[in-house]
Parts: structure tokens; C-alpha cells; sequence
């Protein structure tokens, strides 16, 4: 039989389906069926250490391997031979796991997991490149972090083989502070069991029952096999077998809402979506009835009639609800068959390798005569030369959307390292459309190709002549002329405006100008050279930690060196506060937003999260009207900033000022 998966989609809360509808629109900007990149160039990315000390047992399994520690002896120098600040590590993050009756708890697994950075709803993060590493307690039931990177936030779930596990609060470590987190309690949490019976009533020994969070659908982006072993490593999934008595039973569930889905061969699929593991009722009853088998099958070919092996065939039920999904992939005769289903219309997509996707909608069940013919998807071709027309062997190309009705490129996320002696590069796997590529190459300015169109076939000679770019010196000083060490300078185009990376679209959007954004950072002196600048008339974005940013007019000339003077960065002005409970308890990990009403529209533009103690900042801010909002960042907490008293506050910033402004939030 074909390998195939069954599942039914995740609950639909009132927030996930005002962002589902948002990230529609977002079609407009980004190339849905494009996110997957062809080949990254990763560079040398700076990553974070994972914690090393001799009194806490550490568990690698959970960590990227990838991710390794910066040298912090060690100066780093960017691709103009700059200063670059090393990481800024964090000082010990700390706490401490017991069970209920308050005694310590060893051996348990403390799970971190980086939060995505994502500048809007927009954003694609790619959770395969977050930072996760994991501690086990000590015999005390204490757990260590050392050496986090300062600022950057992680999620934290807590597991033990006798315990449910729990979600512990979002931490941030804080350069050259310790933090005492708020103590982890486990407990038995919840169970849920029933029966697997036919629709006649009959036990239904052997069905495999599986049950897992809901919150675990929302982590996309990780290869599916891997992800799921994990889910089940750490407690989020679970599997068990109806016994001879069509009996089953999870225990040590966590507090959440899960879906509930029994198989069993020659049945129909069970599902049961709102599994509520939650309040004080501690086990659940939830029997599954599997009904009659219906399947769908077929066979996918492409446009000369051979069939295509290794298709992803994915079905989803329209009618009747609740909606059902299923999965299998095509044989290497091309046929597929999704078995177990429900009966009911459904709708199939088909995904390969070098094809456009191919859809069907409004499909009964009990067909077996589907056929899917795939189109073939296009490629361009072509070759990369320097100003006296010799080839260029190494270089990176990223193809953008030529959109209608403006001006602007639309990012498609794909992009691609070439390395080959006569310059020749071959773009493979591209949807139907109008694109340009953008090619970079040490030493040169970046470069667009002659825009051109693609439909199944290979357009060739689409040829790139970079050219040298220009050269942008200048200083960095702060407002008493003192040089700035570290200040990031990078390139922009003429209309762009920096609230753009804080609002709705967030920094997916792009320059206005499609200037491609370059940047480097001032050395101790606080000066600072950029290379291979885009030629034209652009602005300098010039920022510093607690400083507010500027924007300086410069021209760019190819070949040519451009001064930009001294530029001086003046002290923003900082809110800050503490979030505690009604209770009068610090709100560890509460969410904090900031927006600014008096321009842009009022959008949430920032956010963090408080500290162990309760506290939040932000910095360097523009005077302004604001507005700072708190919610605890909890799984069943459904309910928005500023929707309880005291969560919600107006603050007036005038320049160089500290405000304070503390916020509530319900109790914990």
C-alpha cells in the first residue's frame, strides 16, 4: 500500500481565523509556492552556545547541530573588514521543577525553544534554523541556562516520564543579570480514555488511537518525520492500541485542547477536534465510532502521459464538516489511493518536484479514476559577466515577482549559489509569471537581470553584466560627538519608511525602490565603510542600540566613493514598567505590546515579553502618543490586549524621556 497520513485540521479560534484571512492578502506580496529555497548559501551566521556546565546534565538531542557558539575573544569582521560586536551573552537563567506536593523532581527535561522573530503575520520564519536546547534537573530539581543570547526570547515546555508536562513561562536572558525563574510545578494532569467500536456497536481491538495537541499544528517548517518523533519525545503526541475491549486510555495529558483520531484498516478514519484538557475535571470519556471505509484514488501523468512517482496527493473534506484531511504519495507507476476516508465531497491537490501544483474540487468518494496531469514547471538560463565581459564563477541569484500595477519586486523567497568557471547558471523550478533575478557577487554592486517571462519551458540568454559599485564612508558619533563603536549603516531607497518593518506587512514588504539592502557596522573609531553599494540615490539608515535611528540623504556612484559625513545619534526616549497579576504577582512572560497612535495607523509595531521579575522596555522611541498593552502569553488564555482592565495604557513620550507605566493582567 501507499504511505499516507490522516488528520483533521486544528480548531479554528476567532484569532487564528482574522490571521488566516490576513494571510490571504498576503498572496498579493509573496509566491505562495515558493518558500522553499533551491539551494542557500548560509554564509558564516553568527548562532548562540548552548549551556555548558558541569552540574546540569545536558541533553543535545534537541539542538540543531548546526548551532554553535561565537568565540567571545574572538573579533568578528564583516564582509568590508568591520568591527562586528559579538553576540552579547546573557548571564544564568535558573529555576526549579516539583511535583505537588512540593518535593523536587530530577531527570526532568526543560525544553527551550527559540520564539520566531516575525515582523508581521506575513512572515515565513523558518523554524528549522531556531535555537533549542534542553537541561535535566539536578537531584535539587534545579535547572541552569548559561550563556543565552541577551534579548532573544524562548519558549519553555517542561516533560517527565511520571509527570504531565507542562508549558512553562517565555523567558529572555538579560546581559550581565541572573534571573530566578518562578518555580515549575508538575502533576498527574489529565487522562482521557474510551472505546473504538464499530457502527454496529462492536469493540474494535488493534486501532491505533493518537492524540495531540492542537497548539502542536502551528509549528510548520520542520521536516514531518522528525517533528512528529519529537512531538512524541516531549509529550505533545501520544499513540496507544485499543485493546481486546476496544478499550484505550491516555494519561499524564498537559493542559490544552487536543484532537483525538482512531484508524483501524478497512475502516473509515474517527476524528474528535476539541479534546478540552482543561479546569478542574481531570479525566475525559471520548468513544470513537469508525464508520465504513470509503477511498479516492487515481494516477498522476505528466503532460506527455508518464506517470510521476513520488507525489504528494493531499484530500480535504469540504462537506459535511468537520473537515478531514488525508494524505498519500503516488507509486512509481503514478497511481495513489487515500484510504480510510470519511464519506463526503473533498478536494485534492497534487504536489511534485518540477511541476506547478495541479488541483481538483467537489470529488465524491468512491472514485478510483482520477487522473492529475502535471505541468511542468519553467527555468531560466544564462550567464554572469564583470564590466570587461569575462565571467563571473561565483555568484548568488534571488528571483523576485514582477507584480502589476506597480513598480515594486514581489519576494518569492527563492534564491540559489552558483559556482561554475564560464559564469553559466540554471534557475530551475519556476511558476508561470513575470520575474526578474538579482545577482550578488563579491566585489561588485548587486545586479537585476532584464525582466522575463516564464511559462513551462527554459528562457535562455537571460544575461547579467554586473557592474562595480560604489563605496559610502562617513562616522558615527553619538549626540555629544562621542564615536559609536558597532552602529549598523545599511542602504535604503528614497521612499522607504522605517515604520514599514512595524506594521501589518512588516519587513517582507521590501525596499519601495528595490534597493538591495547592504549594510555594515562602524569600528571604534566610529567610522565605517560600506563597498558595492547600488549605484543611485538612496538614503543611509544609521541605528545604534538606545539611540534613535537616522536617515541620511547619499548618492551612490558607480566605482565612485561617497562621504556621508558625521552622523550623530541622538537618545531616544524608553517606556518601561512592570506586568503583575491581580494579585499583585510579577506577570513572568506576559506579552507586551506597543503602538504608536499618533502616526501609522495605531498598529501593534512592537512587541517583548516581561522578564522573571515582571519587567519590560522599550527603547529608543520617537516622541509620540503610545499606547503598551500586556497579555500572558498562555495557551488558553483567548483574549486580546487591552481587553481587561489595567492591561491597556496611553503614554505621552517626549523627547529624551523615561517613562514608566506598569500593567495588569488576569491572574495566573
Amino acid at each position: 500500500m501507499h504511505s499516507q497520513e490522516r488528520g483533521q485540521l486544528p480548531l479554528v479560534v476567532a484569532l487564528i481565523v482574522l490571521l488566516g484571512v490576513i494571510a490571504i492578502a498576503a498572496v498579493i506580496l509573496l509566491d505562495p509556492a515558493s518558500n522553499k529555497p533551491i539551494e542557500i548559501d548560509a554564509g558564516n551566521p553568527v548562532q548562540a552556545q548552548g549551556p555548558v556546565q558541569p552540574d546540569i546534565a545536558i541533553d543535545d538531542s534537541d539542538r540543531d547541530p548546526a548551532v554553535r557558539s561565537p568565540d567571545p575573544t574572538r573579533i568578528e569582521v564583516d564582509s568590508n573588514d568591520q568591527p562586528v560586536s559579538p553576540t552579547v551573552l546573557g548571564a544564568e537563567v535558573r529555576g526549579r521543577v516539583v511535583n505537588g506536593a512540593n518535593a523536587p523532581v530530577p531527570g526532568a527535561s526543560v525544553l527551550l525553544t527559540e520564539r520566531a522573530s516575525m515582523a508581521g503575520p506575513f512572515s515565513s520564519p523558518d523554524f528549522k534554523d531556531l535555537d533549542r536546547r534542553t537541561a535535566l534537573t539536578d537531584a535539587d530539581g534545579y535547572y541552569s541556562f548559561r550563556r543565552l543570547p541577551a534579548g532573544t526570547e524562548y519558549g519553555m515546555w517542561v516533560y517527565h516520564a511520571k509527570y504531565a508536562p507542562v508549558e512553562g513561562v517565555p523567558l529572555r536572558a538579560i546581559r550581565g543579570e541572573s534571573q530566578e525563574l518562578q518555580t515549575i510545578v508538575l502533576s498527574e494532569g489529565y487522562w482521557v480514555e474510551g472505546s473504538v467500536t464499530d457502527e454496529v456497536g462492536a469493540a474494535l481491538a488493534g486501532a491505533e488511537v493518537v492524540i495531540q495537541l492542537q497548539s502542536a499544528f502551528m509549528h510548520g517548517g520542520l521536516d514531518e518525520g522528525p517533528f512528529l518523533s519529537h512531538q512524541e519525545k516531549v509529550g505533545r503526541l501520544r499513540r496507544v492500541k485499543s485493546g481486546a475491549d476496544g478499550r484505550y486510555r491516555f494519561e499524564h495529558l498537559a493542559q490544552g485542547i487536543y484532537q483525538l483520531e482512531a484508524t483501524l484498516e478497512g475502516y473509515a478514519s474517527a476524528v474528535a477536534n476539541a479534546v478540552q484538557c482543561v479546569g478542574e475535571e481531570w479525566e475525559r470519556q471520548h468513544d470513537l465510532v469508525l464508520g465504513a471505509e470509503f477511498r479516492l484514488a487515481g494516477i498522476v501523468r505528466d503532460e506527455e502521459g508518464n506517470p510521476v512517482a513520488g507525489a504528494v496527493v493531499a484530500g480535504a473534506r469540504t462537506r459535511p464538516r468537520p473537515i478531514y484531511q488525508a494524505r498519500a504519495t503516488s507509486a512509481d507507476d503514478g497511481t495513489f489511493e487515500l484510504r480510510g476516508l470519511p464519506e463526503g465531497t473533498y478536494g485534492i491537490s497534487v504536489l511534485a518536484d518540477g511541476y506547478a501544483m495541479a488541483r481538483m474540487s467537489h470529488i465524491r468518494t468512491g472514485r478510483d479514476d482520477l487522473v492529475f496531469v502535471m505541468r511542468q514547471k519553467g527555468r531560466v538560463s544564462g550567464t554572469v559577466t564583470d564590466p570587461r565581459g569575462q565571467p563571473v564563477s561565483s555568484f548568488s541569484l534571488e528571483l523576485y515577482r514582477v507584480n502589476k500595477g506597480t513598480a515594486q519586486f514581489g519576494m518569492t523567497g527563492k534564491q540559489m549559489s552558483v559556482a561554475d568557471p564560464g559564469g553559466v547558471y540554471l534557475f530551475p523550478e519556476i511558476d508561470r509569471g513575470s520575474y526578474v533575478l538579482l545577482v550578488t557577487a563579491p566585489g561588485y554592486a548587486p545586479t537585476y537581470t532584464p525582466g522575463f517571462f516564464v511559462d513551462r519551458e527554459e528562457v535562455t540568454d537571460i544575461n547579467a553584466e554586473l557592474e562595480l559599485g560604489g563605496t559610502v564612508i562617513g562616522k558615527v558619533s553619538d549626540e555629544n560627538g562621542r564615536a559609536l563603536n558597532g552602529a549598523v549603516i545599511t542602504l535604503r531607497g528614497q521612499d522607504f519608511n522605517p515604520w514599514n518593518q512595524h506594521t501589518l506587512f512588516g519587513a517582507v514588504v521590501g525596499d519601495p525602490n528595490n534597493v538591495p539592502a547592504s549594510s555594515t557596522r562602524s569600528g571604534a573609531d566610529g567610522r565605517f565603510v560600506l563597498k558595492d553599494a547600488f549605484p543611485g540615490d538612496h538614503q543611509l539608515e544609521v541605528s545604534s542600540p538606545g539611540l534613535l535611528s537616522t536617515y541620511v540623504g547619499i548618492y551612490v556612484q558607480t566605482g565612485g566613493q561617497s562621504n556621508a559625513g558625521e552622523v550623530r545619534l541622538e537618545r531616544g526616549s524608553t517606556i518601561s514598567g512592570l506586568v503583575r497579576s491581580r494579585a499583585g504577582d510579577a506577570a513572568a512572560g506576559a506579552a507586551v505590546f506597543l503602538s504608536l497612535k499618533s502616526t501609522n495607523n495605531g498598529f501593534l509595531n512592537k512587541k517583548s515579553i516581561s522578564d522573571a521579575l515582571g519587567r519590560y522596555s522599550f527603547g529608543a522611541l520617537m516622541p509620540g502618543i503610545y499606547e503598551v498593552s500586556a497579555m500572558r502569553e498562555d495557551s488558553s488564555a483567548f483574549f486580546f490586549p487591552g481587553s481587561t482592565p489595567g492591561s491597556s495604557k496611553d503614554v505621552v513620550v517626549r523627547e529624551g524621556s523615561d517613562i514608566s507605566a506598569d500593567l495588569i493582567v488576569p491572574n495566573i
